[in-house]
């Protein structure tokens, strides 16, 4: 019997081999391009180094164009974030839609029906998280092209009138409460979060009161403390300089009003965050932020009036109840949309931070050397950054001493810079406090930005010219160096 199924079970593929050539060949030719469309497609924006080359990666990325969502490849019901003030309910709030002229998800606020509380929350809302994490020293580019929700409650007054969701998209981990002291056992990105409104008291005078106009790029962390988790906030004084990033939407937009996109570079270093292709906010270091694998999420939260942030939490407010909240309650259900989420890994990467670095400048570790959080050393071939402590233990060793203080960012190159460049010429090469540039005395160097602003002009006054380059914010630049009959062009990357 086998043996006969198996003859009649050759004979039908043969048939319909026969029978669909015409359609596998156009199919074949779809797949193709489909998959060049994969690895042709870019981050919205000049990345840190223009030479990097990035891989879609299928199992984060949607265009969300098929008219269903993929739900084998976004979560809808299991291992969503842990909220207090409201719930996840994806079957009644997550769902695909044509909506300004965009296939697309909504993503939706909704009021519990007779404001029933289920457990302490009378909301429920949607999000779209992806099943499968990122790994541990995820190096690469996510973005999200989003419509903010747009709240206009005619009961309420000024800044009220607009407040009551957040739309975001983010990273974040699960808990690792087994790790040492020390170590990161929480870590999230926000890629971005829309429509806060927030006061922040400790903000620059006259720029305390965010507007619909502005948002957050921030960081948060989890550390192992004797006594259990040492939350590290963003707008706490403790993280406020390593972890807090606001910023003005550039030329002011109103993120409720049209799409845009919103996207962070993600390298073993720093993390710097993009709106519609534009750099944002300030680079922040990564110093904790690729020790956990993390989820990819987009999602709509609850914020003020139908939240309180009380206890390092937000906690649930009756909305039927609380009288900031009742003159807003009207404007609910109210919904954000995702047109797509792409992520990319760097080409190279291999997601384990081993990218080729440039050891020149890097002084080599002792261990009676005196250092401070954010030195790079190298021992072994390797380049490893302090992130904790004083660095008296020896950097890539096996203790936990070793792991809790030095993180390994890359290898050393071992014929060639981090960039295609002379490293006669220009050196150290990433640099990031002075650079070298060997010219011709009379020589006129300058240092160009990526979108052809001149940021320095020295003239030559011997054959090797130091240039502070501390006050210029990181990113890639080109250097131009001038002369009798001489015009040569270098790129500089500024960490």
């Amino acid at each position: 019997m086998f043996r006969n199924n198996n003859v009649n079970y050759k004979k039908q593929t043969t048939m319909k081999l026969k029978i669909m050539k015409p359609k596998k060949v156009f199919l074949s030719f779809l797949l193709a391009f489909i998959c060049l469309l994969g690895y042709s497609q870019k981050p919205n924006g000049q990345t840190s180094n223009p030479n990097d080359n990035f891989k879609l990666l299928n199992d984060f990325s949607d265009e969300f164009n098929t008219g269903n969502i993929n739900w084998s490849k976004w979560s809808k019901t299991a291992n969503l974030p842990n909220t207090k003030a409201w719930k996840w309910d994806n079957n009644a709030n997550a769902k695909p839609v044509n909506y300004k002229g965009e296939r697309s998800v909504e993503l939706t606020m909704r009021q519990n029906a007779n404001n029933a509380r289920d457990g302490i929350t009378y909301f429920k809302s949607g999000c779209l998280q992806a099943i499968k994490q990122l790994p541990k020293n995820f190096v690469g580019y996510v973005e999200s092209r989003i419509y903010g929700a747009e709240i206009n409650s005619p009961k309420a007054t000024g800044l009220d009138k607009y407040r009551g969701v957040c739309p975001s998209f983010w990273l974040y981990s699960k808990f690792f409460d087994n790790k040492p002291i020390g170590e990161a056992v929480y870590t999230e990105i926000d890629v971005v979060e829309l429509q806060q409104f927030d006061f922040d008291p400790n903000g620059p005078v006259g720029h305390q009161q965010d507007l619909i106009t502005d948002a957050e790029s921030n960081l948060h962390l989890v550390k192992k403390a004797s006594f259990g988790r040492d939350w590290f906030r963003p707008k706490q004084p403790k993280a406020r300089a390593a972890q807090l990033n606001k910023y003005e939407l550039p030329g002011k937009f109103d993120p409720t009003k049209g799409w845009h996109t919103y996207g962070c570079e993600i390298t073993p270093t720093k993390l710097y965050f993009y709106v519609d292709g534009v750099r944002v906010g300030r680079a922040l270091d990564n110093t904790y932020w690729s020790d956990n694998p993390m989820y990819v999420i987009a999602s709509l939260g609850l914020r003020v009036p139908f939240v309180a942030f009380q206890g390092n939490v937000f906690e649930p407010v009756n909305p039927e109840v609380n009288p900031r909240a009742k003159k807003n309650i009207d404007e609910m259900p109210v919904s954000m949309h995702v047109d797509y989420i792409r992520v990319w890994e760097k080409n190279g990467a291999g997601n384990n931070n081993a990218t080729n670095g440039n050891c020149s400048s890097v002084p080599v570790w002792k261990k009676s050397g005196a250092f401070s959080r954010g030195d790079k050393v190298k021992l072994n071939n390797a380049i490893y950054e302090l992130k904790a402590g004083t660095g008296s233990c020896r950097p890539g060793g096996a203790s936990g001493c070793s792991s809790n203080q030095w993180t390994k960012v890359s290898d050393c190159a071992s014929n060639s810079s981090i960039i295609n460049t002379d490293l006669g010429t220009v050196y150290p090469n990433p640099a990031n406090t002075v650079v070298n540039v060997v010219a011709t005395k009379g020589d006129f160097i300058r240092i160009i930005t990526s979108v052809g602003t001149v940021v320095r002009t020295i003239k030559a006054k011997n054959s090797t010219t130091i240039i502070d380059i501390s006050a210029l914010p990181p990113g890639l630049y080109t250097v131009t160096i001038t002369g009798n009959n001489k015009n040569e062009t270098k790129q500089l990357l500024i960490q």
